[in-house]
């Protein structure tokens, strides 16, 4: 970077300054003074822009140093960002064929392939600059961030397409005012939308991208694992808290429960089953895969006949979550292997030896009365084939 462009840096932001801290209000200040001074400030930053844009060597030392995958210190990428950031703000103030020139620059050096790499690094102040500069690609150029995102699926895995880093950045956001999943999800909007795609003769952007879309990147923005990855993480760093995000999240998976969504449920609890085991203040995350797999290996090592299949499994599953309900606030008993009873609050353990006995004495039941029916059925015909013949009532002759 030449002396000329420093000194050009140095003194916009100086005048900047000025205009911004060191004058009074518009309101008691000379309207032509002020006007002087922005007209000073624009067109410097318009020759800042230039200068930088005609420093090719800059540039891809830049953006190298951007998309290495070498040691570079945070503070140094961190300083670049913010760097290529403020060049993007700074060429809001060019014409659009100039600034339609700055983009295809900033593209031919790898700026999409750099925003790869720094959206996904864990530095807030990177992240956030990343997407604004990504933001004033896709606002000024969609259709140019969509030629790229098409080309990358001959040449990259599928989870490290841009669009998809996009998507799985704005589920991931750990922001609580959720600044950086707001943008994204601005950015994924006009990418997506159809009105500003384009239709030539040759090809038709609307049919190739939307379908590239709906292939690649539909199911990551449509999983609901993401979904629940993040709310559980925000549940974990709450702590147990006792706070509106810890109870809307308690109630949103006793619904789950309650209403019986078995295969969303399982799928939660068989990916964050080690997360749900601490949480014992409340019923709901009680049951989780681990209990059903206890459930079977109590009774294969006690070698009873009655199997436990699939429906089996599905039944005992629902007594356990009704009985759970209902005791909430009562205590269970639980048996110890040596066969001795302590009584334990239901808030902290659930017993499943009582359950399965219960439920298994209710199906054994059920299974001697219907062989009892049986055998009475089987008696009575065999007294009816015993009958002698002269007892038996004579048909009329009439």
């Amino acid at each position: 970077m030449g002396n000329e462009l420093l000194s050009k840096i140095h003194q916009t932001y100086r005048v900047q300054y000025i205009q911004d801290v060191v004058l009074p209000t518009p309101a008691v200040f000379e309207e032509n003074m002020l006007s002087t001074l922005s007209s000073f400030i624009f067109f410097n930053k318009v020759e800042i822009v230039s200068l930088i844009q005609e420093d090719e060597r800059f540039l891809s030392e830049l953006f190298h140093q951007l998309s290495s995958d070498e040691d570079v210190p945070m503070e140094k990428r961190r300083d670049l960002v913010l760097f290529l950031k403020e060049f993007c703000t700074f060429s809001q103030t060019l014409q659009p064929t100039s600034r339609e020139a700055f983009f295809k620059t900033l593209s031919s050096l790898g700026v999409l392939s750099a925003l790869e790499i720094t959206l996904g690094l864990d530095d807030a102040v990177i992240k956030s600059a990343s997407i604004d500069i990504l933001s004033y690609i896709v606002e000024f150029s969609p259709s140019m961030v969509r030629e790229y995102m098409m080309q990358q699926q001959h040449k990259t895995e599928e989870e490290q397409y841009l669009l998809n880093i996009i998507i799985e950045q704005m589920v991931v956001d750990s922001d609580p005012e959720m600044g950086g999943a707001v943008q994204l999800m601005g950015i994924l909007r006009i990418l997506i939308d159809p009105e500003n795609m384009m239709a030539t003769v040759t090809k038709s952007e609307r049919a190739d991208f939307l379908a590239f879309f709906y292939k690649h990147s539909m199911h990551s923005l449509g999983s609901p694992k993401h979904t629940f990855l993040v709310l559980m993480d925000a549940f974990v760093r709450n702590n147990g808290r006792y706070n509106l995000l810890d109870s809307a999240i308690i109630e949103m998976f006793e619904y789950i429960k309650v209403e019986d969504i078995k295969s969303l449920w399982m799928s939660v609890v068989k990916s964050l089953e080690k997360v749900l085991a601490q949480v014992d203040y409340v019923q709901t995350f009680l049951l989780c895969e681990c209990d059903i797999n206890s459930i079977k290996n109590r009774l294969r090592d006690r070698d009873r006949n009655t199997s436990l299949d699939g429906d089996t499994i599905c039944h005992l599953l629902g007594l356990l979550l009704n009985n759970g309900n209902k005791d909430n606030n009562n205590t269970a008993t639980a048996l110890s292997s040596e066969g001795n009873k302590s009584p334990v609050p239901a808030r902290k353990k659930v017993s499943l030896v009582a359950y399965e006995r219960k439920f298994l004495m209710k199906r054994r039941e059920e299974e001697e009365e219907e062989a009892g029916e049986e055998d009475q059925e089987e008696e009575e015909e065999e007294k009816d084939s015993k009958v002698p013949s002269a007892k038996r009532p004579r048909l009329s002759s009439d």
